[in-house]
């Protein structure tokens, strides 16, 4: 449920935190009320990080298309074929595994991120004994 005087926002009605993660993505430098259909196209069209893994870049490219920055897809399609065959899957838990996912960052710059993704954007993401903690979930694509 959504909290009073916050706008409706599909990536506020989920704890998943793929989807979490791709609204975190397209939502830099990019206006909320852009976002939103290409939000639920890309979910359409990729819904878990083995979808997005497995698609070819071409296709994910042309779902992203319109959105703009397009290093943000082809880095969130690596950082999915990372999760895949690293994680089998599953959005990393831990700040080091997280930080093994993003080769082309470098893990200062990531911690010094203007963009926090903390629980307050994560509508609940549960954070178990020793994985990730509010102050450490970050964006790094």
């Amino acid at each position: 449920m959504v909290k009073k005087n916050k706008r409706d926002l599909p990536w506020r009605r989920t704890r998943d935190p793929y989807a979490i993660w791709v609204s975190e993505i397209m939502l830099q430098q990019t206006q909320v009320t852009t976002v939103i259909p290409y939000y639920e196209n890309f979910l359409k069209s990729f819904p878990t990080p083995r979808h997005l893994a497995k698609a070819n870049l071409s296709k994910v490219l042309k779902v992203w298309e319109g959105l703009g920055y397009y290093s943000r897809a082809r880095n969130i399609h690596r950082a999915s074929q990372i999760v895949l065959n690293q994680f089998h899957g599953k959005i990393p838990d831990t700040l080091n595994d997280l930080l093994n996912c993003l080769e082309s960052v470098d893990p200062q710059q990531a911690l010094s991120s203007p963009s926090p993704l903390t629980k307050r954007h994560l509508s609940g993401w549960e954070c178990e004994e020793g994985s990730l903690q509010e102050e450490d979930l970050f964006v790094f694509l």
